[in-house]
């Protein structure tokens, strides 16, 4: 397939799934560390009340597989224009380190690689409506990670990479999973901090602190909560955003501090994107 005709196909997939966000091909930007013009294939930009979240796409067309100078070079490209998200598309498929490399990223950057054939499911799975009674949210998953809408006993959705077939086996192998829960506003706890003063009597940490976000919402307000759990023996990152009605709150569990950067990144990007919804129940 010629490039052109590639970048054209991948560009109207990208537009069925964002309807509501502006879409650029070959969008040029100026670097923030290097000063200089930086090309990206296609650039999405969602507006998310006074936020805006950056997703670059970079569509490789090429005759082999993409190796792991690739997608080095792609997150030094994500790095200087300091976009949120990153899609590396490819038409062949990808190394073993590549893909490693893509998913194991030190910076603060929310990275994903993938073919071109599934490119397209992977959009469709991006998106889930978590809920607890008649309240619930529109989430959208990290990217290289899926949202099992499976509830259990102490969470209404998980969140795992991609290559699992359960939170529980994530659990056991995965660096890191996640999982969602509500509390629902009451005379007890009716805020952020309420809430954190009632956890942290049951929270056995090493140490604990907050982060409060530069990130300004006109129905929210939100925080960030780092844990070093002693038994468990794993970091945990808690996004917190509370609503009019409830608090919506967003697990990760870290086996190391090795990735925490990039997931208090995710964390941001969760406040940006998350939007409250009210669920009706027919009578």
């Amino acid at each position: 397939m010629h490039w052109k005709k590639y970048e054209k196909e991948i560009y109207s997939i990208c537009k069925f799934h964002f309807p509501d966000s502006k879409l650029y091909k070959n969008k040029k930007l100026i670097g923030r560390y290097s000063q200089k013009e930086r090309q990206v294939d296609i650039l999405i930009k969602q507006k998310i009340d006074k936020n805006e979240v950056y997703t670059a796409i970079d569509c490789k067309n090429y005759a082999k597989k993409i190796d792991i100078k690739c997608v080095e070079s792609f997150i030094a490209m994500l790095e200087d224009l300091n976009v949120d998200k990153g899609i590396l598309i490819t038409n062949i498929g990808y190394s073993k380190a590549a893909l490693k490399r893509a998913y194991n990223n030190p910076k603060h950057l929310e990275l994903d690689i993938c073919k071109m054939e599934n490119f397209k499911h992977k959009l469709q799975g991006l998106i889930a409506f978590p809920y607890s009674g008649l309240n619930g949210v529109m989430l959208m998953a990290p990217l290289g990670n899926i949202i099992d809408a499976r509830r259990t006993a102490f969470s209404v959705c998980t969140i795992y990479p991609e290559g699992y077939s359960s939170f529980v086996e994530a659990a056991k192998k995965a660096k890191e999973w996640a999982y969602v829960q509500f509390w629902h506003k009451d005379s007890k706890v009716s805020n952020i901090t309420e809430l954190l003063k009632y956890q942290r009597k049951y929270i056995e940490a090493e140490k604990i602190r907050y982060i409060v976000t530069n990130i300004l919402r006109k129905d929210s307000t939100n925080k960030i909560r780092i844990a070093f759990l002693k038994k468990q023996k794993v970091v945990e990152v808690t996004t917190f955003i509370e609503f009019k009605k409830f608090i919506f709150f967003y697990v990760w569990l870290l086996k190391d501090e090795y990735n925490l950067k990039r997931t208090i990144r995710k964390a941001e990007t969760i406040i940006k994107t998350t939007i409250p919804i009210g669920i009706k129940k027919e009578v």
